[in-house]
């Protein structure tokens, strides 16, 4: 723990918090370089996070690998500093934080994953044959370096199309447009 508060009164609040390292009555450049010693000290992949409020702690808050600044109470330039604010006092809103952080990352990863597989399949598939140019269209995979490629014939006014009139008419149905716009 890092603070610009008397001994006596970091000590107590130390030992309710069962927090075995207390620095107290410290400035701002001192809570700093206490900061840069423990960056310093950490494993490789360990990450710092530091948490504050007040206009003394925005040094370090910027400092620190994650800074996480307590938005109530907190001054302008510790928000200003930090990477994450909570708008409400409450330390415990730091886990529920965390949690919906790994949450969203994961959720991301997912979403990549997926995509990427729907691609590849899509190319596996119009590859050996199977999936024709509408439907890699609808899947993204699109020819646009290859000319002179004719699509299947339109259904309303039976004409082959190009390759272009199939991505322009990808296109308008993805829009929600009527199929007598796909020959014009």
């Amino acid at each position: 723990m890092l603070t610009g508060d008397d001994s006596r009164v970091a000590a107590q609040i130390a030992e309710e918090l069962r927090i075995s390292e207390v620095h107290s009555e410290l400035l701002p450049g001192d809570k700093v370089d206490t900061v840069r010693g423990t960056v310093r000290q950490k494993p490789a992949k360990s990450k710092l996070a530091f948490v504050g409020d007040g206009i003394n702690d925005a040094p370090v808050l910027s400092r620190a690998d994650i800074g996480i600044a307590m938005g109530a109470l907190g001054s302008d330039a510790a928000i200003e500093a930090a990477d994450i604010v909570l708008m409400d006092d409450d330390p415990l809103k730091i886990s529920k934080a965390i949690r919906i952080a790994r949450k969203c990352i994961r959720i991301v990863y997912e979403n990549i994953y997926f995509a990427i597989g729907i691609k590849l399949l899509c190319l596996l598939l119009g590859a050996i044959g199977i999936a024709n140019m509408w439907f890699c269209n609808l899947c993204g995979c699109r020819g646009y370096g290859i000319s002179r490629i004719e699509c299947d014939p339109c259904s309303v006014c039976e004409e082959v199309i190009t390759q272009t009139s199939c991505i322009q008419s990808c296109r308008y149905n993805l829009f929600g447009s009527d199929m007598v716009k796909w020959c014009q």
